[in-house]
């Protein structure tokens, strides 16, 4: 099966550097902060922040799944542009071989516009199952706006 895209578009009374820097490039340890209830520990296990950095995200003890890696494809900080992929983790289930995703946020305002593409790849002979997909897009939706909570509560958090 072909790759399966999703593409969302939101905007935020967030300024773009500080959703940048907490939604990318600190997201493995923001993750645990935010939802320490599922997430154990995030770390970068190779590089040293830039392209070819790959982070460990680990989930709490007893939750169904354990961990999963990401590395990063491109970063363009100056322009709040990121290419990452999910290559690794039992997220990925038994049908998919990679996760990619691109997020490019812009100055609106005082705000930001943020445009994000998540394009899954099955594995050969596979599909991607789109409720996994729909959940996993509440999930993120629900992680992005605590995170969006949180900055606008706290201005001096990656000012």
């Amino acid at each position: 099966m072909a790759a399966y895209t999703i593409v969302k578009e939101e905007e935020s009374p967030i300024a773009p550097h500080r959703l940048f820097k907490a939604l990318v490039l600190e997201r493995h340890q923001v993750l645990v902060k935010a939802q320490p209830h599922v997430f154990k520990s995030g770390e970068i296990i190779e590089g040293d922040g830039g392209v070819g950095t790959v982070t460990k995200i680990t989930f709490v003890d007893g939750h169904p799944l354990t961990y999963m890696l990401h590395k990063f494809d491109e970063i363009d900080a100056a322009n709040f542009y990121c290419k990452y992929t999910l290559f690794e983790g039992d997220v990925l289930r038994d049908n998919i071989e990679k996760v990619v995703y691109e997020v490019k946020l812009e100055a609106v305002g005082g705000g930001s516009k943020g445009k994000i593409t998540v394009t899954y790849h099955p594995k050969p002979g596979c599909t991607v199952n789109e409720e996994e997909v729909k959940i996993g897009e509440k999930k993120a939706y629900e992680f992005y706006k605590q995170v969006e909570e949180y900055l606008a509560a706290n201005p001096e958090v990656f000012a």
